[in-house]
Order: C-alpha cells, then sequence, then structure tokens
C-alpha cells in the first residue's frame, strides 16, 4: 500500500513540478527553454554574435568604398535610395520566417540578412546626408544638421521602451489570426519603411538645384 500511495503522489505532483512547454513556432519561448535548460555563460552564442556583427560590418565599408561611389556617380542618389528601400522591405517581411530555420541553415541565412539589411541602411543614410546637406545654403548646413541630430537622438531615446512594449503586446498576441506573433512588429518596420519610400516621390520631394 505504501509503494501504491507513493506511486499516487508522484503521478499527481508530475505535471506541477514539470517545466512548462513553449508555444509551437515561438522563437522566444523557444529561448526560454534553452536557458531554463543551460546554467552556463554561452560563450558560443557571443562568438556567434561577434561573428554576424564583423562579417555585416566588413561588409558594409567595403561596399561604402568600392561600390557606392560608382553607383552615386552613374545612377544618383535618388534610385539606389529608392531600390534599397524596396530590398528592405522585401528583406524585413521574410524575417519572421526565419525561425523556422534551424543549425547552418539560419546561421548562413542571418548573415546574409544583417549584411543586407546594413548594406540597404548605409545606402538610405548616405542619400539622406547628401540631400540634407545640398538642400540648405551652405550657412545653414550646421543647423539643418543640428535638427536632424536632435530628432534622431529623441527617437532613440523613445525606441527601446516603444520597441519593448511592442514586443510584450506581440508576445500577448502569438496565436492571433492578423500577423500573429512577431509578424505584427516587423509589419510595423515595414509600414515606416513604406512612409520614408513614399517621401522620395515627386508629390513631396524635389531635387534640390544643386544636384540637377
Amino acid at each position: 500500500m505504501a509503494a501504491g500511495e507513493r506511486n499516487e503522489t508522484a503521478v499527481a505532483t508530475a505535471p506541477l513540478l514539470a517545466p512548462a512547454r513553449g508555444k509551437e513556432r515561438c522563437p522566444a519561448c523557444r529561448l526560454a527553454e534553452i536557458n531554463m535548460t543551460s546554467t552556463s555563460i554561452p560563450y558560443r552564442n557571443f562568438f556567434y554574435v561577434w561573428v554576424v556583427c564583423l562579417c555585416a560590418c566588413l561588409g558594409v565599408l567595403v561596399y561604402q568604398l568600392t561600390i557606392y561611389p560608382f553607383l552615386a556617380k552613374y545612377a544618383g542618389l535618388i534610385k539606389p535610395f529608392r531600390s534599397a528601400a524596396v530590398l528592405s522591405i522585401l528583406l524585413l517581411a521574410t524575417y519572421p520566417f526565419m525561425a523556422n530555420l534551424y543549425g547552418m541553415e539560419l546561421k548562413v541565412l542571418i548573415n546574409i540578412a544583417s549584411l543586407l539589411k546594413n548594406v540597404f541602411a548605409a545606402t538610405i543614410t548616405i542619400a539622406c546626408n547628401i540631400l540634407q546637406n545640398t538642400a540648405v545654403a551652405q550657412e545653414q548646413r550646421g543647423v539643418a544638421n543640428g535638427i536632424s541630430v536632435t530628432l534622431m537622438s529623441i527617437f532613440k531615446a523613445v525606441a527601446p521602451a516603444a520597441a519593448g512594449i511592442l514586443f510584450s503586446w506581440a508576445q500577448k498576441n502569438i496565436t492571433g489570426l492578423f500577423l500573429p506573433g512577431d509578424q505584427i512588429l516587423f509589419w510595423l518596420l515595414n509600414m515606416v519603411s513604406v512612409l520614408g519610400l513614399s517621401l522620395t516621390l515627386s508629390p513631396f520631394f524635389s531635387m534640390p538645384s544643386a544636384m540637377k
């Protein structure tokens, strides 16, 4: 009788003691399970993040020094700007589906996506800086750069808190019917990119006289 009672007690308490399994296709839940099972410092993950950042930085450096000057010389500023914005939107739309990959495929794809995203961002940033400095007279460039840097600093200060709120909200709606989970985050980011792309069209944008 004592052995039978112990078995019944173990069966009754097992579901309470077992860790809750994360939802399927949830990268955050998978990461939480890995953190629960591993108590050591993830040096391997740190090294992999360093490799991804190094590859992206070297790729952007080579692109800025060798490719972009010729691209801007023969194609101008607006065409590469618009092309980079469109390709960035398409690339960002594929991010939520990368969570379905594992192993070497995921690592290679993340390196390629990070490199392309930084190249597109560099193209847009350089074009914006050149257009900004040529849109005003030389005496007003300091004021224009000061306003742009101030606005950029404000958005950088607000962005982490806003991103945390949106990410928490997205994880609570992981089973939603319309753009569940992280897909809604990337959709919002794409809407910002679409807004920036639309501002380069003719109703909103005119080429500075110095660039014509």
